[in-house]
This record gives C-alpha cells, structure tokens and sequence, in this order.
C-alpha cells in the first residue's frame, strides 16, 4: 500500500503551485555591467528541512565568484545566489556560445562565455542562447522518490506504475521557473514568454521536463569610444579655430606693414 499513499501524496502536491522555486535574473545595465542572480527555493510544507544545497556546492559558487545567502519568504526557503560582473566584454567572444544556465555548479562552466559580440566602433551587438536543463539544476534531487514495495504490496496495488509517472509529471509541471531578463533598451530579437516594459523586460517560463532554449540579442554604446571621439572632435575644431585665428592675425599683420611700406 506504500505506493498508493506516495501516489496520495502526489495528488496533494500537484494542487501546490511553486513547490519549487527557481528564478534566474539577468540584469544588464548601460555602461556593460551585468547582476546575475538566481533565487532557488523549495516548500517547507512539502519538503520538510531538507536542503536545496550542500556545503561543497556553496562553497564551489563561492569560489566562482558568486555571493551565496539564505533566502526565505512566505513558506519558501532556499539559497539567494548572486554574481556581479563589470563587463559583460569579458563574458562575450567572437565565436558561437550556448551557456549552461542550469549547470552553474559544474566545473566545466566555471568560466564559461554568455554571450556571442559583434563590435562596432559605437555600438556593439550581444547574441545569447541559453540551455536550461531542470535535471542538471538540481531541481530533480527533491523529487518525491517512490519507495520500495514488496510483491505482495504490488499485489494488493490497484493503481499501476503509469499513473505514478503522470501524477509525477503533473507535479513537475506546476513547478515555478523561470529566466528573467532586464535590459536597458529594446531586445532586438527574442523568443520570450512575456514582454514588458516596452520590450525591456522579458521572462521565459521554464520546464521541468524538457530542455529549454533561450535566444535574445541587444545592442549596446561603446560609451569610452563615443567620450574619445567626442573628445578628439572637440580638439580638432579647437585646433582649426586657433589656426583660423591665427591666419586671421597674421594677414592682418601683413597688411598693416604693406600699409606703413606705401605711406
């Protein structure tokens, strides 16, 4: 009967919405810097005190940079993971990049790319695709387990191992993920859930059961090449004035002593 209460158990928590908590923020500002965070939390009620991460992955985000709290709100608890970049240049290559969102604690995407750049003198254009993977999150550790049964509790078990599977998969459904995207003009092409802010913000709702791709790109100015070129044009006009002025000083010197010559 061990199944038909974990199956009982199941039912119960499919009627829970965000059981699971995992919301991924991209914040990219103007001048190229970039606040990434992500909020990963599980329900108390549901899952008891057991721990989103243990001390050996903290300790590996911490050692990538990242700033790692605790994070608690309503009946939710878990882990407030943030990382401060100062430019995304240093995140950006020159070839194709496809970054591992959900594999933050992997070794191998330690110092990963993010973004694909296209530079310009003045503006310089970012390509992103993202792969998130809710297996590879951690995400798949607090999934109800079903416990082991004998022959003789399989044989007195009216439902069979497929509702099991579909109670599971309604579950993994009503978790709560999400990638959120801020940006500090219009995307230029993205295949988001939700728009906002007059193409600003995004959000693409995330599964739990399936591999997502997220694609963006936005431009931004290379503000310390426009200030040089401002700079530099200030000067040459500068220059051209001051010979202006000094032709100008010179003829009329000229002038003078042809003046004095004729008298």
């Amino acid at each position: 009967m061990k199944k038909k209460f974990v199956l009982v158990l199941l039912m119960t928590m499919t009627c829970l919405t965000g059981c699971v908590e995992y919301k991924a923020t991209m914040d990219i500002k103007s001048d190229k810097s970039m606040n990434f965070a992500v909020d990963y939390a599980i329900d108390k009620t549901v899952f008891g005190e057991e721990e989103v991460m243990d001390s050996s992955d903290k300790k590996k985000l911490e050692n990538d940079g990242f700033t790692v709290e605790k994070y608690e709100h309503d009946n939710m608890k878990g882990y407030h993971i943030t990382k401060k970049i100062k430019n995304i240049d240093s995140y950006s290559s020159n070839e194709e990049v496809k970054y591992n969102l959900s594999g933050i604690l992997n070794e191998e995407t330690k110092n990963d790319k993010i973004f694909k750049v296209k530079k310009g003198i003045f503006k310089n254009t970012y390509y992103a695709t993202l792969e998130f993977d809710a297996s590879d999150s951690g995400l798949s550790d607090n999934e109800a387990e079903e416990p082991e049964t004998s022959d003789e509790e399989d044989d007195n078990d009216a439902l069979d191992d497929d509702s099991l599977n579909d109670l599971t998969n309604s579950l993994m459904s009503n978790l709560d993920l999400s990638f959120n995207l801020k940006l500090p003009s219009k995307a230029i092409s993205h295949n988001a859930s939700t728009v906002n802010n007059d193409g600003k913000e995004l959000k693409w709702d995330l599964s739990a059961n399936s591999v997502d791709t997220i694609t963006f790109s936005f431009s931004l100015y290379n503000t310390v090449n426009i200030i040089i070129c401002i700079i530099l044009v200030i000067v040459v006009l500068v220059t051209i004035i001051i010979l202006i002025k000094k032709k100008k000083s010179s003829d009329s010197k000229e002038s003078l002593e042809i003046d004095k010559k004729e008298e």
